[in-house]
C-alpha cells in the first residue's frame, strides 16, 4: 500500500570612513563628544601585558606621572606618563580608559611623546572590561597589521605629530573601553617601556549605523546596527547611496572575501546618517536543526487546517519537530492531501533540510519549500519539487536545489527512503 505524505523537516545551518555618502534631500547632523575627558583616577587603569597593576612616573620629556595626564585635554606631547614597576623600571604594557557608559564612537585621539614614534602599537575598544571580544582601531605588530583607519598606515613605527598626536577615524562602532600599549621608540631605538599623553576618544550622536567589528569578522557574517532604536537598515555593497528600495538588512551579511557596505538608517519617514564600513571574512556554518521543538500545523489540499492522526506511534503534530528519525514516529492526514508546514521562529539561513517519512515505501509529488512570508504568497524558495500534475496544491513544477537530486525529480515514483535516515537535500545556503 503506498501512503501519499507531504512534510517539511527543516535542518538549518546559522550562516552564515564613517559618514562619506552625499544625499540631495538634507541630512540629519551629527554630535561628536569627547567621551574620555577629565576621567577620575579610579576610571583609568595601567597594567603590564599580563593584566598586573603598574605604577606610572614622569615621561621622557617632562609631566607629573599622574593618571590625569590621559584625560585633562592637553596635547602638549612632552607632558607624558611612562609605566613604571615597583622599582621604577619602565614596562610595556595597557592604559585602559573607562568611559562611564557604552557609546557609538568613530574616532580617537592618542598623543604620544614629542616626536618619538611607537612600536607594538595596539589600539582597541570594547564594551567589557576584560576586553573578551576587543575591536582593534590599529596594530603594527609583525604579522598582526591592520589599520581599521585607511589613511593611517601600518609602519614598524608610526611617528608622533609633536602638539597634535596621532588621530583615527574609523566606522562607527559601540564601545566603552578603550586600551592602548605600544613600545615606545625614541633616539632611534625601542625604550622597552610604555609612554603615553592625552587619549581622548569621539562618540557620534544622532542616526547611525554602528558594527560590533572593524576589518576581519570571525563568522564571517558581518553585523549592523541602528543607533535609533526602532529604525530600519537599508545598504549596498556596490558602492551606491542606499535607500529604502536597496536590500534591507536583516540577520547579518554573508561574507566571502572583502566587501565595502554603504549603509542608512530609515525610520518614520526620515533617513539617517550614512555609514561606510569594510569588512573581510567567509562565511562560517554551524550545523544544528533551526525546525527542533518549533511550532507545527498541517493544512488540506485547499488551505484548511486538517487534524491529524496517529500513524504507527507519533502521538501529535508534535512529533514533526521532536528530533526523533524513526519511521514509526508519524502522523496523517486522514488519507487526504496536504501539506505540514513548520514556523522557524525567526528568519534564518538554510543549507540543509531532512524529510523523514514512513518506511522504505515509494512517494511522489514530493515538495519542500520555504519562506519568509507565512502564507508562502511571497519569497517562496523551493528546495525540491516531484509534482507535476500539482496534486498537493502547492506548485506545479519539476526540480531541485540539489544536484543529487536532479535525475530523481523527473521519476513519477521516489525510492531509496529508509525510516532511519530519510530523504536529505543539500544547497547553498
Amino acid at each position: 500500500m503506498k501512503k501519499l505524505l507531504v512534510a517539511v523537516l527543516m535542518a538549518a545551518m546559522l550562516c552564515c570612513s564613517a559618514v562619506s555618502v552625499a544625499f540631495a534631500a538634507s541630512m540629519p547632523s551629527v554630535t561628536k563628544s569627547n567621551v574620555t575627558s577629565k576621567l577620575s583616577d579610579e576610571a583609568v587603569k595601567v597594567t603590564d601585558l599580563a593584566g598586573n597593576e603598574v605604577s606610572l612616573a614622569a615621561g621622557p620629556h617632562g609631566g607629573s606621572g599622574a593618571k590625569s595626564v590621559f584625560t585633562d585635554g592637553t596635547i602638549s606631547s612632552t607632558a607624558t606618563a611612562r609605566l613604571v614597576d615597583a622599582e621604577g623600571n619602565g614596562v610595556i604594557g595597557y592604559v585602559t580608559l573607562d568611559a562611564g557608559a557604552e557609546y557609538v564612537v568613530d574616532s580617537l585621539l592618542i598623543d604620544l611623546c614629542h616626536d618619538w614614534g611607537a612600536a607594538d602599537f595596539i589600539v582597541q575598544l570594547s564594551v567589557t572590561e576584560d576586553f573578551s571580544s576587543p575591536v582593534t582601531v590599529f596594530n603594527n605588530k609583525a604579522g598582526e597589521k591592520f589599520s581599521a583607519d585607511a589613511s593611517r598606515k601600518t609602519d614598524d613605527v608610526v611617528y608622533n605629530v609633536p602638539y597634535q598626536g596621532l588621530t583615527f577615524s574609523f566606522s562607527p562602532v559601540r564601545a566603552r573601553y578603550v586600551r592602548v600599549t605600544c613600545d615606545i621608540v625614541g633616539n632611534g631605538k625601542r625604550q622597552g617601556y610604555t609612554t603615553l599623553g592625552e587619549i581622548q576618544l569621539y562618540s557620534v550622536e544622532g542616526s547611525v549605523v554602528y558594527t560590533d567589528a572593524l576589518g576581519q569578522v570571525a563568522d564571517g557574517r558581518a553585523k549592523l546596527y541602528a543607533a535609533e532604536e526602532g529604525a530600519e537598515i537599508y545598504y549596498t555593497t556596490d558602492g551606491s547611496a542606499p535607500t529604502v528600495r536597496s536590500a534591507l538588512y536583516k540577520n547579518g551579511i554573508a561574507l566571502d572575501g572583502e566587501i565595502t557596505v554603504r549603509a542608512i538608517s530609515y525610520k518614520d519617514g526620515k533617513y539617517g546618517v550614512p555609514c561606510d564600513f569594510t569588512f573581510s571574512g567567509k562565511a562560517v556554518f554551524v550545523s544544528e536543526n533551526a525546525a527542533l521543538g518549533k511550532t507545527v500545523k498541517a493544512y488540506l489540499k485547499d488551505g484548511t487546517e486538517a487534524t491529524v492522526t496517529n500513524h504507527n506511534g507519533g502521538q501529535t503534530l508534535a512529533c514533526v519537530t521532536d528530533g526523533v528519525m524513526g519511521a514509526e514516529n508519524s502522523i496523517q492526514l486522514d488519507g487526504q492531501l496536504g501539506w505540514i508546514q513548520v514556523d522557524l521562529g525567526a528568519s534564518v539561513w538554510i543549507n540543509r533540510a531532512v524529510l523523514n517519512l514512513w518506511h522504505d515505501h515509494v512517494w511522489r509529488s514530493i515538495t519542500v519549500q520555504l519562506s519568509d512570508d507565512e502564507t508562502f504568497a511571497t519569497g517562496v524558495q523551493t528546495i525540491v519539487c516531484t509534482d507535476a500534475g500539482n496534486w498537493n496544491g502547492l506548485s506545479a513544477y519539476v526540480g531541485t536545489l540539489d544536484p543529487s537530486w536532479a535525475d530523481r525529480c523527473n521519476t513519477e515514483w521516489i525510492a531509496g527512503h529508509t525510516g532511519a535516515n530519510g530523504f536529505e537535500f543539500n544547497f547553498a545556503p
